[in-house]
C-alpha cells in the first residue's frame, strides 16, 4: 500500500500541476465550442479524477479476496512479484 499511496500522490502532483497549467494557458485551442468552454471541460475532467484518487486509496487499502472467497496477504503477493 505504501507504493501505492507514493503513485496516488504523484498522479495528484501531476493533476494539480496540469490543473494549473490549463487555468494559466493564455491560449486554449478551441474544441467544437470556444476556447473558454475548452478550458471549462478539461478543468471539469480534471476535477472528476481528482476526486476520484481517495476511492483508488480506499479501494487499495481494503482486503483483496482470491478467487471472491479466500483473503489475500497482500504483503506476500508484492513481495512474490519482486523476487
Amino acid at each position: 500500500l505504501p507504493e501505492v499511496k507514493k503513485h496516488l500522490e504523484t498522479l495528484a502532483n501531476q493533476l494539480s500541476l496540469f490543473e494549473n497549467k490549463v487555468k494559466d494557458a493564455s491560449e486554449i485551442e478551441p474544441g467544437d465550442k470556444g476556447p473558454e468552454e475548452e478550458r471549462e471541460r478539461i478543468l471539469s475532467i480534471l476535477a472528476s479524477y481528482q476526486k476520484k484518487l481517495p476511492d483508488i486509496e480506499k479501494e487499495a487499502s481494503s482486503t483483496l479476496f482470491k478467487n471472491g472467497s479466500d483473503p489475500i496477504d497482500v504483503s506476500k503477493a508484492l513481495q512474490s512479484l519482486k523476487e
